[in-house]
């Protein structure tokens, strides 16, 4: 019997860290251009938030529960503890969406009854076109707070890598010579780039810093300079192919760091008309990286 009865005990320690946590969840305000909150813009977004949760951490001893229609969403921490004290409320998420001129920023808090305080606090940003992302983002971040203070030791899975990804780049600029003697002597005109980039695979985007992956392509340059006054006409054109080689991290869903190493050949061809003599054409090749 006095086995049995360490055996039961054993168990509710055991499984008491893991026993289920009601969670509720107020829809988030929302202040658009005119500064006004609307709570019924971001209505569905709250399921969006849930539901990425749900999918990414597919906790079981979790319950996200919804505000009560008739209570109103807090928008401060008072109206927070005043919500969870009267309605027994243990953990309420809390919080804002607020556009700023051609992007959105969001803010999250999560606050407990028992300590009467805003336990944690999330934010995230994203353009006016990745509203979405922004929520899945706050979502990953919530997420794995919660995952470290209930300690529920579960990991959560990596998105599917993308496969094949194919870019390109086409851009025109003025450039300038860094050496003396040549910008004495020549003015540069403009610049023309066509770059294409394959990538084999590229992680699924995360919140987390990702795996290493490299890149490679195919590089076009072109550029044009022409005489200074008080010099002989003259033109240089300069051609530039080159297979870059690349190694880059994702940090987090927007930044990326990479260091990438370009093999080039470079064709310069410089046309000068003489005063006194024939015109003159050269070409040189050159090899770079």
């Amino acid at each position: 019997m006095k086995r049995l009865l360490l055996i039961l005990i054993t168990l509710v320690l055991i499984t008491a860290p893991l026993a289920a946590e009601n969670i509720t969840i107020a829809p988030f305000l929302f202040y658009g251009p005119s500064d006004e909150a609307d709570t019924n813009i971001l209505v569905s977004k709250n399921n969006t938030f849930v539901t990425v949760l749900k999918e990414i951490f597919r906790w079981d001893n979790l319950i996200f529960n919804p505000l009560a229609i008739e209570l109103k969403p807090p928008a401060s921490f008072l109206e927070a503890m005043e919500i969870c004290t009267e309605n027994k409320i243990d953990y309420l998420v809390y919080g804002f969406i607020e556009y700023r001129d051609f992007y959105y920023h969001g803010e999250i808090k999560l606050f407990n009854r028992e300590r009467r305080e805003v336990i944690k606090t999330f934010y995230a940003s994203d353009d006016e076109d990745h509203l979405e992302r922004l929520i899945s983002e706050l979502a990953e971040k919530f997420g794995d707070y919660l995952n470290s203070i209930f300690d529920l030791k579960l990991v959560k899975p990596k998105p599917e890598p993308r496969e094949g990804i194919i870019s390109f780049m086409i851009a025109s600029g003025y450039w300038v010579y860094l050496s003396p003697q040549w910008s004495g002597i020549m003015a540069p005109l403009y610049s023309v780039d066509i770059h294409t980039y394959f990538t084999p695979s590229r992680p699924g985007e995360t919140a987390e810093i990702s795996d290493i992956y490299f890149t490679t392509g195919l590089t076009l340059n072109f550029t044009h300079a022409i005489n200074r006054p008080d010099f002989e006409s003259t033109h240089l054109l300069d051609f530039a192919i080159g297979i870059p080689l690349m190694a880059s991290i994702d940090i987090g869903v927007r930044h990326t760091i990479s260091a990438s190493l370009t093999p080039e050949m470079c064709i310069d061809y410089l046309i000068r008309e003489a005063r006194y003599n024939d015109t003159i054409s050269r070409p040189d090749i050159l090899f770079s990286t």
